[in-house]
Formats: C-alpha cells, structure tokens, sequence
C-alpha cells in the first residue's frame, strides 16, 4: 500500500535520528528509499532501519525479564516471520542481555550440583544458542540458581555433578561479561579458575558486578538433606572454608556487593576500587571507615553505603580534612545504630570538610522518621555542601512522628538559600498494620506542614515544585484508593498558598524494603 511520500520522509528521518550505523552509509540507504516515494510494506525498509525499530521493542530494562520468553523482544521478533527472524538473528545488540535460572544446587564446599539433569540439557542449549546469536559482543548476564519445581526435603531428585564441558562453558561466558549478576556463580567461577589463570585476570571486559561475599551464603543455596534443616549443623560444615578473593578487574567500574560475612571489611581494598564510578555496600561502615571511603573513591558518581553510629565512634572522632567529592551526584545513605535506637544522628560528624558539588540526588533512610525530630538541625550540614541538590528523598520504616519538630529553614535562612535548585522532596513512610488511616494522613500532613516547618512550603521563595509520598502499606483490608484519598483531603486543607506544588500520593504493599535502591540499581542495566 502506496503511502504519502512526505509522511514516508518524516518517518525515515526520525527513525534515521536515532540509527547508530555509520552516519554514511545509513543516509545512503535512506536517500534511496525516500526517492522511490513509496513503502509496500515493513520488510521492504533497509536493514538498518529495521533494526533500530525492533531495538525499540525491547523491554526497557532487559535484565528484569527472565528468559526464556516468547512474548517480548528478541524471540518474540523471531516468530513472526522468515524476514523478521533473519534480522533479528543479524543483529547481535538485541541478543546482549540475559536473565536465566539453572536447576543448580551448591553442596557445603561450594560445588554445583544438577537437581534436573534434564532440565539442564535444556537450558544449556538455551544458553548457547543464545550466546550464538550474541556474536563477539560482551553479554550483560544474570545468572541465579532456579528451585522451581523442587520438593525441599525430597529424596527423588537427581544428584549430579556439573559435566566438565558445561562447567568450562559457563565459566567461560561468565568471563566475557561486561555486565554480571551472578551471586554464588561468580564465587565458583574465582574458586575454579584459580588453577587456569589469575584472578585478576578474569572477567576482561567487566564494567559493572552485582555479587555476594560470604561465606555462610551457602546455608540459602546449599541441599537440603531434612524437612526443616539445622542451621547451626550446616554453619559447623562450612566452618572450614576459606574467604574467597574478591578481584576487581582494571576495566570494572560499577560495583554492588551483598555482604554476609560480620568480619568483612573495606578498607583493605579502597586502593583497588580506585577507578569505581559506582558503588554499592551492604556492610555497615563507621564515621572513620566512612571517611576513609570517601576520601579515597576519587571518581565516584553513585554511591550507596549503611552508615553505623556507635557512641564510642561519635563521641571521639579524628576531624577529616577537606575534601570535595567533584563527580559524586547521586547518593544513598542508610542510618543505622550500634547501640539500638536512633534519634539524633550526628550528621555533623558524617560530613563534616566533605563537599559534593554536583550532587543532585540524596537519599537518606532509617528505621525512623527523624526527620522531623531531633535530627533535623544535622540535615542543615549536608544541604550546605550539596550546592546543586535538586531531589531530597527521606525512607523511614516506621510512621513516628515529633509534635514538635526543629527548624532547618527560618524566616532569616531558607532553605532555599543551601540548595536553590531543589525541586523534588520525596516523604517514604510505613503504614503501621495498628494506626488509624485518617489519624496517620493528618498526623503526617501536620508535620510537614506544621507552622515551624523547614520546607516552607507554602512561602512564595520555595524552590519545590514537586512533593511525592510514598507509604509501604501492610494492611491489605485498608484500600490503597483510601488511604491516598485522606492523604490528599488531608494536603487540600493545609495548603493554600502553595498552588505552585504539585502532591503525587501514591502506595505500596509492604514490604517494599530498599524500594528507592532497587529503583536505581535497575539503570545499572542499561549500557
């Protein structure tokens, strides 16, 4: 069917804007189909074209997808036609990530062992036809033990040791990752090279790594000989092993390690994470380890670190010099206490001669909603070296409220005057399964809408143009619909002034645990 050829140029040239051929040769083939003034149909559109349409149909963050799946891009692409198939088999950028299970188990030293030896054939097949169509192109894989299907305590199923050619291939594609999510895998993958080749020298493409370092890992993936196994008989099996190194290829710039080992430290490694952009820890750090992380990651962007106060520590602390974090622009901190409850967090301490110029997006969590406490003051620290701060978000996992919180913004200092650019605050609170849902809406409303309150805003110098609450809901009886709407009657009787604000009320079921984290950590998968 014959189409108007200017609607046929228009449409050649927007998808030409974002074709990543050489700028020659696609303009080229463009040229001519634009002067042949008419379209029969969608396969007759020259192969580049083509295939930057169907990296379009890609799902926005591959990983999150696991395969196999005939219902989104690439498979999908290839069951529509013969000419689909061949294209999307010729383009090796739709085939680069990955997100698959194998019917794997670890024994206490740590080998793989097969549950489903049938299953596996299978999924190795998968596996390489997959890489096949991935070309020399390093994959973004994610690669995590599947139990579907797998009776705990059942004495039916297979117990075979992983074949040497099927351990030598994933080995193998593991190292040519440049993004690799593999939990326990990369720990086998360190463990069996050892003997081929250097540890530091696996892995030569690697960018980013999402791992775990443990040793007690094991007690989540390991067999499960007994209906309701013996945990501390299980530790007393692997008492016998051994750290494994963590290395840090040259190439690596993204880093998320999950922690499970209480003895696991940082500091010895800070020379080696150098070059890292981004970095995330599950281990808790200190005021002093704190300090020395962020004096010695020069080159950080993201950073997101669980920070333990202890008395000890707060009370008598070596002053750091100053400094300035000149890359670091977006950052997540987590408070937590050595000695149980926390309150008032000595944030003066945390960032004290720390400067971070371009930041422009901080997170900070808790077990409390402090920021209407005590602590309140301490935050008046940190927004006076986050100059370019435009978003401020607060996580508390309780619904806590002071009837009389501290100021940080007064008639005479703003807030406005530390960060002239924010725009976006976002308020993450839990709803309690015991509290009323009307009492809670108002009572949170008046906190941070109270007279003395440190956004101010309904004062015409407020920079905010956007507040987003967002409650992690246990009771499944109270409607989301609801609570959102006593949440907003309860903003409509408090504001007045502020029409240049907007209120985005939204919910989620609990628990909803790092909900800001895992938010960010999915743009990791993304080149």
């Amino acid at each position: 069917m014959a189409s108007d050829p200017r609607q046929t140029e228009d449409m050649f040239k927007t998808i030409s804007a974002s074709d990543g051929t050489p700028a020659a040769e696609a303009q080229l083939r463009i040229e001519q189909a634009i002067s042949q003034r008419t379209v029969t149909t969608v396969n007759s559109l020259p192969f580049e074209i083509l295939a930057t349409i169907f990296a379009e149909c890609l799902p926005p963050y591959p990983l999150t997808q696991i395969q196999p799946n005939v219902t989104i891009a690439p498979m999908l692409l290839c069951h529509v036609c013969s000419v689909w198939r061949t294209v999307a088999f010729a383009c090796s950028t739709l085939w680069s990530h990955l997100n698959v299970g194998l019917p794997i188990l670890w024994s206490p030293e740590g080998d793989p062992v097969v549950w489903n030896s049938k299953e596996m054939s299978d999924d190795i097949d998968f596996l390489r036809w997959w890489k096949k169509n991935q070309g020399s192109r390093p994959p973004f894989l994610r690669l995590y033990s599947r139990r579907r299907g797998l009776k705990m305590g059942s004495q039916s199923y297979q117990r075979l040791s992983l074949d040497e050619d099927i351990a030598n291939f994933l080995l193998d594609y593991m190292s040519s990752a440049q993004y690799l999510d593999a939990d326990i895998f990369y720990r086998y993958l360190i463990v069996r090279s050892n003997h081929r080749k250097n540890p530091n020298d696996l892995c030569p493409n690697l960018h980013t790594l999402k791992t775990e370092y443990s040793l007690n890992v094991y007690l989540q993936y390991a067999m499960v000989e007994d209906e309701e196994p013996r945990s501390d008989g299980m530790a007393q099996r692997f008492s016998s092993l051994v750290p494994v190194p963590l290395p840090v290829p040259p190439t690596l710039r993204r880093l998320h390690l999950y922690i499970n080992d209480t003895g696991f430290s940082c500091m010895g490694r800070l020379d080696r994470w150098s070059a890292l952009t981004h970095l995330s820890l599950s281990s808790e750090c200190n005021i002093s380890e704190w300090h020395s992380i962020s004096r010695a990651l020069l080159a950080l962007e993201w950073g997101h670190f669980i920070i333990v106060f202890s008395e000890e520590i707060t009370g008598h602390y070596i002053e750091p010099p100053i400094h300035r974090l000149s890359a670091l622009s977006h950052l997540f901190l987590h408070f937590g206490s050595a000695y149980g409850e926390v309150l008032n967090f000595p944030l003066r301490a945390l960032f004290h001669n720390l400067h971070m110029p371009v930041l422009r997006d901080l997170r900070l969590s808790s077990e409390t909603s402090w920021w209407s406490t005590t602590a309140s003051p301490e935050i008046l620290t940190v927004l006076k070296c986050t100059p370019s701060l435009t978003k401020l978000a607060f996580e508390a996992e309780d619904s806590s409220f002071s009837s009389d919180p501290s100021t940080i913004g007064t008639e005479f200092a703003p807030i406005s005057r530390y960060v002239p650019f924010l725009a976006h605050i976002q308020f993450q609170i839990f709803f309690p399964l015991n509290d009323s849902a009307s009492i809670l809406a108002e009572q949170f409303v008046k906190e941070i809408f109270c007279p003395r309150e440190w956004l101010h805003l309904e004062n015409s110098f407020n920079t905010i143009r956007k507040v987003t609450i967002i409650i992690e809901n246990s009771r499944p009886q109270t409607s989301t619909e609801t609570f959102e709407a006593l949440l907003v009657h309860a903003i409509a009787k408090r504001v007045k002034e502020a029409t240049h604000i907007s209120f985005e009320v939204n919910t989620r079921l609990y628990p909803a645990t790092m909900c800001l984290l895992d938010e960010t950590l999915k743009e990791w998968t993304v080149a």
